[in-house]
């Protein structure tokens, strides 16, 4: 007894320490402290700051966002463009989108710990930098709520048919609103985890569906004029939506200076998973049927039969995959809408905005929009995905370095 007292006496002094310890400034606090204070100070910090990523998450988060744009509707595409050589525009794609990742890199860590309207308003001033982050914040709206849309229809289509439509799409954004109230850190921690539960699964299918395939149905090859394999590159880059996330993500990084090597990683295994997807859908239902077919890996996965499945079609495990990647890229889309207008207005309480990008997001994925209004809608998606991937971060880098030059260090 004795001994569990005076146990007690001294697990109170060391608290009685370390909320001592905490209510001092840090310039005030002895450097001398006991090691095990001075663990349990650090792991509260890290308790208190959860609101940053490691690289490898960063990886985790651009393939679960970017390969949902690509899943059903990539090899009709490509099949469209280029015939059996339409996996040779998903190479010039992945290189050309590596060059403006590098770009984007070289403006974010020219201004560490600073977010997209931070760096903007030291480049360009605060007006300007108001309205490119008003017009981002819309962009990922729009794309969220047209994605959304997509989801919806999809989801009506094949599995709940009987459900109306604003019910599935509340159901989404609730989920998604709520995992973005939680912030960057939880959803990072629940990409790594998703990432396996999609991408192990389909590269299985894709391996089942192979065996069936005839590889002669890619002969030809090396049969497109190479200006036709550059401009159908650069239409497959609407392909990789969600990059542009990279204008914005720096800041909650922990490594950002050795980010880079990452990115191109991830863009690498993009595009490898790409090429397989495209390669696959060529060799099993032939570049023909892929460019008059909508959905053709779709209908090639639904027509497969796989030994001691535990789905009795298929097409059920693409649509568990697009559901996760759906949840993914809408997550980020408020998210960082939030963040950028919570920026901008200087609102630090970013709980209302969340509602109000949320409800923006369910109002375009459930309005009933007749077929040429989407249709605009989409290319304004498509035209703001180009300048905010491409030709924003161009035109700021040059912005910046020009100034450094002129001002120094007292500008930039």
């Amino acid at each position: 007894m004795p001994q569990a007292g005076a146990a007690k006496i001294a697990e109170g002094d060391f608290y009685r320490a370390l909320r001592g310890r905490l209510a001092q400034p840090s310039s005030r606090r002895p450097t001398n402290s006991p090691p095990q204070l001075s663990q349990t100070v650090r792991r509260l910090t890290m308790i208190e700051h959860r609101n940053k990523i490691s690289n490898v998450q960063l990886v985790a988060i651009l393939l679960l966002d970017v390969f949902c744009i690509a899943l059903f509707t990539l090899p009709h595409v490509a099949a469209n463009l280029a015939g059996a050589d339409g996996w040779m525009l998903i190479v010039g794609a992945a290189v050309v989108i590596t060059g403006f990742a590098a770009i984007i890199h070289a403006l974010c860590v020219r201004f560490p710990g600073m977010g997209f309207h931070a760096f903007s308003r030291e480049i360009l001033g605060r007006v300007l930098a108001a309205i490119l982050s008003i017009a981002f914040a819309i962009k990922l709206v729009l794309g969220a709520g047209l994605l959304l849309r997509q989801f919806a229809a999809l989801i009506n289509q094949t599995t709940l048919i009987r459900t109306p439509q604003p019910v599935v799409i509340g159901a989404m954004v609730l989920v998604a609103a709520y995992a973005a109230y939680k912030g960057i850190e939880a959803r990072a921690r629940l990409s790594e985890i998703l990432i396996w539960f999609v991408f192990v699964p389909l590269l299985i299918v894709m391996a089942v569906a192979a065996t069936r395939g005839d590889f002669s149905r890619l002969q030809p090859a090396f049969q497109t004029p190479p200006q036709e394999i550059l401009t159908g590159s650069l239409r497959l880059l609407l392909f990789f939506q969600g990059l542009e996330i990279l204008l914005l993500i720096y800041p909650y990084l922990t490594k950002p200076t050795a980010a880079r090597k990452y990115v191109f990683s991830g863009i690498g295994i993009l595009g490898i998973l790409m090429i397989i997807l495209t390669i696959v859908t060529f060799a099993v239902a032939s570049p023909a049927m892929a460019a008059r077919t909508t959905w053709p890996v779709w209908q090639i996965v639904d027509s497969i039969n796989i030994p001691e499945s535990f789905a009795e079609r298929q097409g059920a495990l693409l649509i568990a995959f697009f559901v996760i990647l759906s949840f993914s890229f809408i997550n980020s889309g408020l998210f960082f809408s939030k963040k950028l207008l919570s920026d901008t207005f200087n609102i630090k309480k970013c709980g209302p905005l969340l509602i109000i990008v949320s409800l923006a997001v369910f109002a375009i994925a459930a309005a009933p929009l007749d077929a040429e209004i989407a249709e605009i809608l989409a290319a304004v998606l498509n035209f703001s995905f180009g300048a905010l991937f491409a030709l924003l971060p161009i035109f700021l880098l040059v912005i910046a370095i020009i100034k450094k030059r002129l001002f120094g260090k007292r500008k930039i």
